[in-house]
């Protein structure tokens, strides 16, 4: 916090805890809402895997026109 105060040339480093302590959370909140956008909360397992593992990494559907052949 020191370092920063200085760099931004605040007067005491009160004044960078207390601008700083209040924006924090808000920040860290929305990183952390970005991130639960980003988790999937439900795995869909298909029923009788050929494997019996866990279900493989859907790839992407190809349009008709791309595919090779």
């Amino acid at each position: 916090m020191k370092y920063g105060s200085a760099m931004l040339r605040h007067s005491s480093i009160g004044i960078t805890s207390d601008i700083y302590t209040a924006v924090l959370p808000d920040v860290a909140r929305a990183a952390a809402e970005a991130a639960v956008r980003l988790v999937p909360r439900k795995i869909m397992l298909k029923e009788g895997s050929e494997t019996g593992g866990p279900p493989s990494v859907p790839q992407p559907l190809i349009p008709p026109s791309e595919e090779a052949g």
